[in-house]
C-alpha cells in the first residue's frame, strides 16, 4: 500500500516506533514506548482542486518524553481521557494533554499484562482484562481502583449492556448484574 505524501506524517524517532494508536474527540495520539505524541485535523480533501492547507492535519506534537504505551490492548476511552498501560503501570492522557499516574493503588499489578480494556457504560468504571493474576477495575468517578480473582482472559466485549469476556480456556462468561461471589 502506498498512500499519497499528503495523507502521511512523520513522527520523530524519538521514543521508538509506534505501539499503538488512540482516538481522542479529534485529536489522533499515537504512542510509542517512551513517548507519546498527538495530531488533529480532517486530512486533505479527496478533490485535487480544493485548498491543502485548510484541511491539513496539524503537526505532531510530542506531549511525554519519559513515558508511552507497551500494551496495545490497554488503551481505555473513559470520557475524561485515554487510558494506557505503561512500563510504569497505569497512566491517562487527560483531555488538556497531562500525562498522570492514575495506577499507584494498583501498582503491584503492574508486571501483569493487559490484554483488554473495558468501558462499562451502565457505570462509571473501565475493566482492564489480564491474561494472570487479578483483572483491574477503575472507577474514573471516584478515582479509586478494585481487583477480580479468577478473572484471567483474552478479550472482552460489551453487548446489550452485558459484560462478556473470553477466559484463557476459551469459554466465553457473562456477568450477572447484582450477583457478586
Amino acid at each position: 500500500l502506498e498512500a499519497p505524501i499528503d495523507l502521511s506524517l512523520r513522527k520523530d524517532p524519538f521514543g521508538g516506533p509506534i505501539t499503538a494508536i488512540g482516538i481522542m474527540d479529534d485529536t489522533v495520539v499515537p504512542f510509542s514506548e517512551t513517548a507519546v505524541y498527538v495530531f488533529a485535523g480532517p486530512g486533505p480533501l479527496a478533490d485535487p482542486s480544493a485548498n491543502p492547507e485548510a484541511n491539513a492535519f496539524t503537526p505532531i506534537e510530542l506531549v511525554s518524553t519519559d513515558v508511552g504505551c507497551d500494551t496495545p490492548t490497554s488503551i481505555g476511552q473513559p470520557p475524561v481521557g485515554l487510558t494506557f498501560q505503561s512500563a510504569k503501570g497505569i497512566m491517562m492522557l487527560t483531555r488538556d494533554r497531562q500525562i498522570v499516574n492514575i495506577g499507584n493503588d494498583v501498582q503491584q499489578f503492574d508486571p501483569q499484562t493487559v490484554t483488554h480494556s473495558t468501558l462499562i457504560p451502565s457505570a462509571q468504571r473501565i475493566v482492564y482484562l489480564t491474561d494472570v493474576g487479578r483483572a483491574l477495575r477503575c472507577d474514573y468517578n471516584r478515582n479509586s481502583w478494585s481487583t477480580f480473582t479468577n478473572h484471567e482472559g483474552l478479550d472482552a466485549i460489551v453487548l446489550d449492556g452485558l459484560y462478556y469476556y473470553l477466559r484463557n480456556d476459551s469459554r466465553v462468561f457473562v456477568e450477572t448484574p447484582g450477583l457478586y461471589l
